[in-house]
Order: C-alpha cells, then sequence, then structure tokens
C-alpha cells in the first residue's frame, strides 16, 4: 500500500502429499517439504517470500508483481517440484485496500478450483 505497487499471493499445494505420506512415511514426507521449500527460495527474488501456511501447501507474496509476471513465477516453481510430486497452485491479486484475511481466502478459492481441475494446474483470481 506504501508504494502504491501491485502484490500477488499465491497457495502452493502438494497435490497427493497425503498418499506420498501414507506409502513413504512421515521421514520422506517431511524431507519432500523441506527440499520443495528449499528449490523454490532459490527460484524467488530477494523481495518475495515463501512460508509453509500448514500440512503440505505453501503461501507465496510477489509484491510489486502483476498477475502475469505471478504466474510466471508460480509455474515455474509448480515445475520445480520433485519427480515425485505434482504442484497445485491459486493466485489473487491484492486490490490495495482489502484485508490480508480476504486476499487469502481469494488465493485459497484460486487453489481449489485448480485442484478442481486435477493436479498440476494453477489458477488466479481477481478482486471482486
Amino acid at each position: 500500500r506504501r508504494y502504491s505497487q501491485p502484490l500477488c499471493l499465491a497457495i502452493l499445494d502438494l497435490d497427493g502429499f497425503k498418499a506420498f505420506n501414507d506409502t513413504h512415511g512421515h521421514q520422506a514426507g517431511d524431507e519432500l517439504l523441506r527440499r520443495c521449500a528449499t528449490t523454490w527460495q532459490g527460484l524467488i527474488r530477494v523481495d518475495d517470500h515463501i512460508a509453509r501456511y500448514g500440512g503440505d501447501e505453501f503461501v507465496v507474496t510477489l509484491p510489486h508483481t502483476e498477475l502475469a509476471q505471478a504466474t510466471d513465477v508460480i509455474e515455474r516453481l509448480r515445475q520445480a517440484v520433485p519427480a515425485e510430486t505434482r504442484c497445485s497452485a491459486g493466485i489473487a491479486v491484492w486490490d490495495g485496500e482489502e484485508p490480508i484475511g480476504r486476499l487469502l481466502e481469494r488465493a485459497d478459492r484460486a487453489l481449489y478450483l485448480a485442484k478442481g481441475e486435477g493436479s498440476g494446474r494453477v489458477r488466479s483470481e481477481l478482486s471482486e
């Protein structure tokens, strides 16, 4: 808001993570989460941030980023997951006014749409 610049927020979800954990065990699942986070951290800019949101979900904030650029970044992250898994993502563009909770809800709704279309998808939701 201070710089009147765009901001995109994405939620990434590892598809089939529960099945991975059930098959390979929780230690392997934890290692997969660490590998994804480490790989993704190396693919984003210094001003971007990635954090585990819960379970197998991660939130990525992309300041000074329009939707087209954010989609490219998230696609790059999605393509970088280890071969044994896939990733889906939802992206929301901040409208400059809405509270963070609403922005997260919209990104989560976009993720839900992506997962509903199958694994390995990225969908976005603009502000209403």
